[in-house]
């Protein structure tokens, strides 16, 4: 039976055209798990059509998320098992260069943006890759807006969506009359989208980042900056704020920011954490307590804690297009300095920069 299937799955790719592409391309593959030096930028095969409702895009710019440098380390393996070697990267913009006949919402020469489901397809061919094979019915997906540069839109991807689940899913601030949110890691990647998202949807915003960063979390659309550096100004802020907040948006994760910051919810108010109990998470390694301590402290969260927990394990792709809408408007907009745009070849350098949590905004890889 097993023949069989993987007979007609073989006469259904071989069935579907494939575009005059090259035969191979430039990626940076992990060879295994380890150190930056696993990053290599080598020739491998260029992906083509499996499906039709595969579209393949040259990609122009690929954003760098923390997920993909604690792939990298080895720190998610119990989580993300990959089979080396391996491709990483989600966030794309890119042109397509070719599509199957089920494509209908797309044409050849459109420069799109969005995000992988997952880096699948052969060899695990994520989007650090000069070609990158995209599932459209799967992935985020949508025609970048003419205002908006490759860097810009290649940014956005799971740092975008994972900042519009917790605040408009979560915190549903479309349907709060003048929302007061706080956003905790709010000059990040995923914070720097949060603050501006809760701005959109007329929200008074109060940031939270180091004192050096209050002028981008401003520049962002904040109203208020906490500096978390200051001996008790979250604290204080909790004392002061009791029962005032509708949306606490944690980019950070662990527990401190809970304790300090829950009394400040309102009855009805959401705590909603990109990264859940544990700060940094995978950082270092994730062993099976780590996993169980997790899972107990949000269990424990949602049905003893004083105000309502939410943590984000999916993002809604459905959402691309009022997410691009809002893009196109410039209410939200990446935030990627100069220095944190580096050529593929120097993707261990990206990677670098995203380990030393320095990084402000969004880290890019960009094709030659």
């Amino acid at each position: 039976m097993d023949s069989l299937v993987q007979s007609y799955k073989n006469f259904e790719m071989a069935s579907i055209p494939q575009p005059d592409l090259p035969a191979t391309m430039r990626v940076l593959q992990m060879s295994g798990y380890g150190g930056y030096d696993v990053l290599q930028y080598v020739e491998a095969k260029a992906p083509r059509l499996l499906y039709p409702t595969d579209i393949i895009i040259r990609v122009h710019a690929a954003g760098v998320n923390p997920v993909e440098d604690k792939a990298r380390q080895g720190n998610m393996a119990l989580l993300m098992r990959l089979t080396f070697p391996y491709v990483l990267g989600r966030d794309f913009c890119g042109t397509i260069v070719s599509k199957g006949d089920e494509v209908k919402n797309f044409n050849i020469g459109d420069e799109v943006f969005g995000t992988l489901p997952d880096p699948s397809g052969e060899n695990g061919s994520g989007t650090y890759a000069e070609y990158a094979r995209v599932p459209a019915t799967k992935a985020g997906i949508a025609v970048k807006p003419a205002n908006v540069s490759a860097i810009d839109a290649g940014a956005a991807g799971i740092a975008v969506f994972t900042a519009w689940r917790g605040i408009v899913h979560h915190g549903k601030v479309k349907t709060l009359s003048s929302p007061k949110v706080v956003v905790i890691g709010a000059s990040g990647g995923v914070g720097s989208y949060g603050v501006q998202i809760a701005k959109a949807f007329g929200a008074y915003v109060i940031a939270i980042c180091s004192g050096k960063n209050a002028e981008l979390a401003k520049k962002l659309g904040a109203d208020q900056v906490l500096d978390y550096t200051i001996e008790n100004s979250i604290r204080e802020f909790s004392l002061q704020e009791k029962d005032a907040v509708d949306i606490i948006f944690d980019a950070v994760g662990g527990e401190d920011y809970w304790n300090l910051l829950s009394a400040t919810l309102k009855p009805s108010g959401v705590y909603s954490s990109a990264v859940g109990p544990i700060e940094h998470s995978g950082s270092q390694r994730v062993g099976f307590m780590d996993i169980a301590k997790t899972l107990s402290s949000i269990a424990g969260h949602k049905m003893f804690g004083s105000r309502k927990y939410q943590f984000i394990y999916s993002l809604p792709y459905e959402d691309m297009p009022e997410i691009t809408t809002l893009f196109e408007e410039g209410k939200i907009k990446s935030y990627v300095p100069e220095d944190q745009v580096f050529p593929l070849k120097d993707g261990a350098k990206a990677h670098e920069l995203i380990a030393s949590h320095r990084a402000k905004g969004k880290v890019v890889l960009v094709m030659n």
